[in-house]
């Protein structure tokens, strides 16, 4: 378990550290390290940074990933909170209901079943100074 945790973080990392200030970047399978599935994915997504206070240059890392339906513009939206000290909020995305998963060798797959089959999912590091 710890080894899979030490890939969700790095692989967390290598992502957010492709991503910029300034709007959104496109995450897609020639950008995310170990991805062993179809190319490009099944869906589209997004990621970026959200300023949040001006004065502090506080930012919150987003990664949105649409729905598989097919008809994503109609689909619901969902918000994913989870995170805090010691734990990141794109937990969920790489570990429990996202569309990814990390297999024994390290590798990122993507999951026999995903929330994203029938909503577009928001997966926010939160609150600001934790995460990315």
């Amino acid at each position: 378990m710890i080894s899979i945790v030490f890939v969700v973080v790095v692989l967390i990392a290598s992502v957010a550290s492709q991503c910029s200030f300034c709007g959104p970047y496109d995450v897609n399978a020639y950008n995310l390290p170990n991805y062993i599935g179809p190319k490009p994915f099944p869906f589209n997504s997004s990621s970026g940074y959200i300023e949040v206070d001006t004065t502090n240059q506080r930012y919150l890392y987003y990664w949105l990933i649409e729905s598989q339906s097919g008809h994503p513009d109609t689909d619901p939206l969902v918000f994913w909170y989870q995170g805090g000290p010691g734990c990141s909020g794109l937990a969920g995305l790489f570990a429990e209901h996202g569309p990814f998963r990390v297999n024994e060798n390290g590798q990122v797959v993507l999951a026999q079943f995903s929330w994203n089959s029938f909503a577009n999912i928001v997966y926010l590091e939160q609150p600001c100074g934790v995460g990315f």
